[in-house]
Formats: C-alpha cells, sequence, structure tokens
C-alpha cells in the first residue's frame, strides 16, 4: 500500500508541473493545430506574401485591417511555416517594431488584433521570428 500511495504522489506532483491539457496550457501536441479565424470586418491597408527566410520556407498572406479608434488586424491568411514553439509575429510600422505576438498556430488563418497611435501608420513588413534561435525565418514586405 505504501507503493501505490507514493506513485499516487508522484503522478499527481508530475500532473500539477505539466499541467492539464484542455485548460489552455500544459502539454503540447507536436502536430500544429489548422485554425479558420473568420476574416475580419474594416478596411484592408497593407496585403504581402510571406517568404522563408534563412533556409525555412514559408508561405501564405498576411494582411492588416483598419477598424476603428488605431484598432488594426492581422490575419494570417492560409500560412503554412515552420513548426516550432515560441514563435512571434513581429509588425512593423514606420520603421519601429510593433509587438511581439506569440504565433498561436503555423498553420491556417488567424487574427492578431494590436492598436496603434497616431494617424495612418504606414506598415513596412511582417516578420515571422524564432526566439530560440534568435532568426527570422518569414518575412512579408509591403509594397507602397
Amino acid at each position: 500500500m505504501l507503493h501505490m500511495v507514493s506513485l499516487s504522489k508522484i503522478f499527481l506532483i508530475v500532473l500539477m508541473t505539466l499541467g492539464s491539457p484542455g485548460c489552455g496550457q500544459g502539454i503540447q501536441s507536436s502536430e500544429p493545430i489548422v485554425l479558420n479565424d473568420p476574416i475580419p470586418s474594416g478596411t484592408i491597408v497593407a496585403q504581402a506574401a510571406f517568404t522563408g527566410q534563412n533556409g525555412n520556407t514559408a508561405s501564405g498572406l498576411a494582411v492588416i485591417y483598419s477598424q476603428t479608434g488605431g484598432s488594426y488586424v492581422l490575419r494570417l491568411s492560409g500560412v503554412n511555416f515552420s513548426n516550432e514553439a515560441g514563435l512571434q509575429l513581429i509588425i512593423v510600422a514606420n520603421s519601429t517594431n510593433q509587438g511581439p505576438l506569440l504565433l498561436r498556430s503555423s498553420l491556417g488563418s488567424q487574427n492578431y488584433r494590436f492598436y496603434l497611435d497616431g494617424a495612418s501608420p504606414v506598415f513596412n513588413q511582417v516578420r515571422l521570428h524564432s526566439v530560440i534561435h534568435f532568426k527570422d525565418y518569414a518575412t512579408a514586405l509591403f509594397i507602397h
């Protein structure tokens, strides 16, 4: 019986350490989830295709929608990126980095809301950045 209690305690400690799957934290699948967020409302102010960087492949579009009150939505449309934990999206507007935003999935279509002060910012690019390898994996350059 003592052996059984020890195993139960160990299991409980491991479960508390890893978290509970399905609660937004804890164990992550090695296979990415394909997201399909709805198309946001607003006016498209910038759009560009992703290209791979530093030996990585990437596909899909970065689309920025202007909404009211300095609110914007970055929509990743039909993306396929390298699957790695901790990838970040960096939006460059007026030659200044905005964010970072944590990438939710390396596949599919997904929306990210962000805010900028000032009238009519110029969007330069969106970068997919690896915090593990300290380099960009993909870039979408907006043409003006």
